[in-house]
């Protein structure tokens, strides 16, 4: 194997990573469903999808892209690696995705449980729900849903919450 075949399967290997952390976060094949009784589900549109999986997307794509940039001397993904990445981008952004939530905490899909006892406070924006963690390095935790959902899923926060927004 010479240096040339090289970068090209190092491309599609961290392409094929991310495609990997991309469908780990909405189905994890062996993980039960988030425990407690579900108080609400909401299912995802097409555009949350893409706004759940922004950055590994656009990583994913830029890879994919890398050989046709102008003026990069790097050659890029072989065609039939390339056919199969669009194909599971495109197979992870269709699959039927939902939020869950639990008297313990909310899920994306079969995904880990946030419990809402490691949140201190919600607040309520444009086409999003931003939980921010407790602690002293706090994260923020984005649920991205449409204003109708926002308004169904306001009583379920209100209940399991303690902060207001």
């Amino acid at each position: 194997m010479d240096s040339s075949d090289f970068i090209p399967l190092l491309l599609t290997a961290v392409a094929g990573f991310f495609i990997a952390m991309m469908f780990s976060k909405i189905w994890v094949p062996f993980a039960k469903p988030p425990p407690g009784v579900e108080v609400h589900s909401t299912k995802l549109g097409f555009l949350q999808k893409v706004m759940v999986h922004r950055w590994h997307l656009l990583i994913v794509l830029g890879l994919a892209n890398l050989g046709s940039i102008p003026g990069i001397e790097v050659p890029g993904i072989p065609a039939n690696a390339l056919v199969l990445i669009i194909l599971f981008v495109i197979l992870i952004v269709v699959l039927p995705t939902r939020y869950r939530f639990t008297a313990e905490g909310f899920a994306l899909g079969r995904g880990r449980i946030m419990p809402w006892k490691d949140f201190k406070r919600y607040r309520l924006g444009p086409g999003r729900i931003q939980f921010e963690t407790k602690g002293e390095n706090s994260k923020r935790v984005d649920i991205f849903v449409t204003n109708v959902q926002q308004q169904a899923l306001r009583p379920v926060i209100k209940r399991y919450f303690r902060a207001g927004p």
